[in-house]
């Protein structure tokens, strides 16, 4: 990884926090602050703070897109199954000369032992490495399909957009931290303060959804919890 690209996800990063705490500050009637959001959060506003990093650091990609999760491990499984069947169907005298070639490699330079996995110099250990990692991928799998994650289908209808209702629900508690309340959902006809806001941090996290169920989902949940 290049410190070019480093910095450059450093700055996009900044840009980011700078433009969701334009909104969030002047959703609850606070000066903005500078460009450094993340870190003047921490001394000034620690609820910005906390509500920056969730948005800036890494997509919880294994939360929000369970079912392309699913897909590359059910994809990498079937990799794995053909590679195996493979090292079975050669011949042994093959099998022999591939191990002795392996064991010719300085162990140090090797791709797996970099992963911890020292002297793996056989085919009959590699097939073990691969054998264990079905068995990882098989359990990550279990935990995906069993576990009632938002963003797998669970029988008719379109799945939630989770990522939505995250984003309403932290901008609906940050606006109790300041206010001492929740948020209203205003009428119909108008959108309310609460709304417009979760609009605004749609449209710059690129999420399309609904943002007026959103907000009455969330609120509606964090009502019970008072």
């Amino acid at each position: 990884m290049s410190w070019i690209g480093t910095r450059s996800r450093k700055i996009a990063k900044a840009r980011k926090a700078y433009a969701i705490s334009l909104i969030l500050r002047e959703y609850v009637n606070k000066p903005r602050l500078g460009t450094q959001s993340i870190h003047e959060g921490q001394e000034v506003d620690h609820a910005l703070d906390i509500t920056l990093r969730f948005f800036t650091e890494q997509p919880k990609f294994l939360y929000y897109e369970a079912a392309t999760a699913i897909s590359q491990i059910n994809a990498l499984k079937s990799t794995t199954e053909r590679f195996l069947r493979d090292l079975d169907n050669l011949h042994p005298e093959v099998q022999n000369a591939v191990s002795s070639t392996l064991q010719t490699f300085n162990s140090k330079k090797s791709l797996i032992s970099r992963y911890g996995a020292n002297n793996v110099n056989s085919v009959a250990q590699i097939k073990s490495v691969i054998t264990d990692l079905q068995k990882t991928l098989n359990k990550r799998l279990d935990i995906y399909e069993t576990q009632n994650l938002p963003t797998i289908r669970k029988g008719r209808g379109r799945p939630n957009n989770q990522q939505a209702y995250d984003v309403a629900e932290m901008v609906a508690i940050y606006f109790f931290h300041h206010k001492g309340r929740l948020p209203g959902t205003g009428t119909n006809a108008n959108l309310s303060p609460f709304q417009r806001c979760v609009t605004a941090m749609f449209k710059e996290l690129d999420i399309k959804a609904d943002s007026r169920r959103a907000c009455e989902r969330i609120l509606s949940k964090l009502r019970k919890k008072k």
